[in-house]
């Protein structure tokens, strides 16, 4: 294909006549300028994110205007250089063929960084954490997110980094520019572990809008890469799980076919697409051979603690352990409660019920809970450490009673039985003026089991629905005593830290929740033992799921 075909992108300037300097200047933003247009564009993205965080429909559409924002700036920094803003942005017109290609590396690029930050995730040992307040919980909320990633990011991002920022890099040379625009574009999202899924698709990005010469195929990539994305993440939030879970696997199927695919699409865009002149730009002098770097260094501080943060947060938590956990009184719990769940194993399948009934008290709450569920047996061809035992469950039965104090719901009381194949274990807590002294336990036939106990402990019949009156912030944790009893009644106590680790969408039985995923985990002979449970993350902030690693507990009603 001759360059006659796309007329705009005929070389405006002769690269082998430094009498053409001047003229290419004018059409290229200068180092300062767009550095110093990144440092002001991450200021916005703090200021708003920090200053408008609730409600969620707020969140979306203060994001919304910071990317139209940034973007209009980026417009007036090269207005104020007078820079023709057209051919500096690349805010031109492109053939159907370059855009067509464009979507089909959209797909492949999108499950390329799937697998890129699944393995990173596996390599650094944590996912990257999130809050609820990225899913979406009601339709407005679920437009709102799809216009703000699917529409205005992809518009006003090409403009600002591949147009903007990308065309003053270029100076540099081509390709440098492309790999230092894809690692800023990257790193500007304050990821630490999601910079290595984003740096091919940054590299891609720049790639098109350096040879095409136009933001409109980088629009639509950027536009399916981010709609693959959030129309999974919506589906996440609002379907049913089969329903969710076919939508996902499909959307991968077809994303996996058009992987291998990749390669040959850049290929054919390089065929094409004619290489742009890559014109002569003098050597910086004075103080302009420095100071473009100031505003960078200080972007890549700011990034560097943002890594810095997410690593602690989801590799090293406990760095940031509180003293203590304190627990808050929900608001709904001044009224007779009682939540239902279905017991499945971890194939999802039903083994039984629980019930627990609360009832508020002159001086504390106290909860009723009894459950009642089958064995499960499946054979494992390997012996995997904690998920083997959630592959041969007994059958279960238990009956306990608990109160906790009204005031911080420390635990007050506790008295229950727990019968698994045939054997009855039966356990008490007693106190000492309102305080917990003596965990005891027995088996019919074994002598008692009887250890003291601190007053801040967390019991295994217990913690998961006392746990509602967490403060759920991403990071908050701290190490309690927690103690639980075998099959044959021994007392065993454990160090355990406790987190509040994520956000993420659960399907349940009584409907689709945006949760607080909280995490206490132990060690028993080397191995890491992880329970969990999912709170709803609107107040009253209800218990929806409990993993107490061989079965799930899963909200199937609240009734008042």
């Amino acid at each position: 294909m001759t360059s006659d075909t796309y007329p705009e992108m005929q070389p405006q300037i002769s690269a082998s006549t430094p009498s053409s300097s001047s003229s290419s200047e004018k059409g290229t933003p200068s180092l300062l300028a767009a550095n110093l247009f990144l440092l002001l564009g991450l200021c916005i993205i703090i200021f708003s994110s920090e200053l408008f965080s609730d409600p969620p429909t707020l969140h979306y559409i203060i994001s919304i205007l910071a990317e139209i924002l940034l973007s209009l700036i980026a417009i007036a920094f090269a207005a104020m250089e007078k820079l023709p803003l057209r051919k500096t942005l690349r805010l031109q017109r492109t053939g159907w063929r370059p855009i067509a290609l464009s979507v089909v590396l959209g797909v492949g690029f999108w499950i390329a960084g799937v697998i890129i930050n699944a393995f990173t995730a596996l390599i650094f040992g944590y996912v990257t954490p999130v809050t609820p307040d990225i899913f979406p919980t009601n339709a407005l909320e679920a437009i709102l997110f799809f216009i703000m990633t699917v529409i205005v990011a992809p518009i006003c991002e090409e403009i600002m980094f591949r147009g903007y920022v990308q065309r003053a890099y270029e100076r540099r040379g081509a390709w440098l520019g492309i790999l230092i625009t894809g690692i800023i574009f990257a790193t500007y999202h304050l990821r630490f572990q999601g910079v290595f899924a984003l740096l091919p698709v940054a590299m891609a990005l720049g790639f098109v809008a350096w040879r095409s010469e136009s933001l409109l195929p980088t629009m639509v990539m950027h536009a399916v890469y981010n709609a693959l994305a959030t129309l999974l993440l919506i589906a996440a939030s609002f379907l049913p799980l089969q329903t969710a879970a076919f939508i996902i696997g499909f959307f991968v199927c077809v994303a996996l076919l058009t992987l291998p695919l990749l390669f040959v699409v850049l290929w054919r865009l390089w065929r094409l697409l004619p290489a742009p002149a890559s014109p002569y730009y003098p050597p910086l002098s004075g103080w302009r051979r420095w100071a473009w770097s100031i505003p960078l260094t200080l972007v890549y501080i700011v990034y560097g603690y943002a890594a810095i943060s997410e690593v602690i947060l989801g590799r090293f938590p406990e760095l940031l352990a509180v003293e203590a956990v304190e627990l808050e009184v929900p608001a709904s719990w001044e009224s007779r409660t009682r939540w239902t769940y279905t017991i499945n194993n971890l194939l999802g399948e039903s083994l039984g019920e629980a019930e627990c009934v609360l009832l508020p008290q002159e001086t504390y709450f106290t909860m009723e809970c009894q459950a009642d569920y089958e064995a499960f047996q499946l054979d494992l061809p390997l012996s995997v450490p904690n998920l083997s035992a959630a592959f041969d469950v007994e059958a279960r039965t238990y009956h306990h009673q608990v109160a906790w104090d009204r005031r911080d719901l420390r635990l007050y009381a506790l008295a229950g039985e727990e019968t698994e194949n045939a054997e009855t274990v039966a356990f008490t807590l007693s106190s000492q003026d309102g305080t917990p002294s003596f965990f005891s336990s027995q088996r019919v036939d074994t002598e008692l089991s009887e250890v003291e106990i601190p007053a801040n402990a967390f019991i295994e019949y217990e913690w998961p629905w006392r746990l509602m009156g967490l403060p759920f912030e991403i990071g908050y944790g701290s190490y309690v005593p927690f103690f639980y009893v075998d099959t044959d009644g021994t007392i065993f106590y454990k160090e355990a830290y406790l987190l509040v680790e994520l956000g993420e969408p659960i399907w349940t039985p009584a409907g689709n929740f945006v949760t607080w995923k909280v995490t206490l985990t132990y060690e028993i002979e080397e191995d890491e033992v992880i329970l969990a449970a999912w709170y709803n993350a609107q107040a009253p902030h209800t218990l929806v799921r409990y993993d107490d690693g061989e079965v799930s507990y899963v909200l199937r009603a609240i009734q008042k």
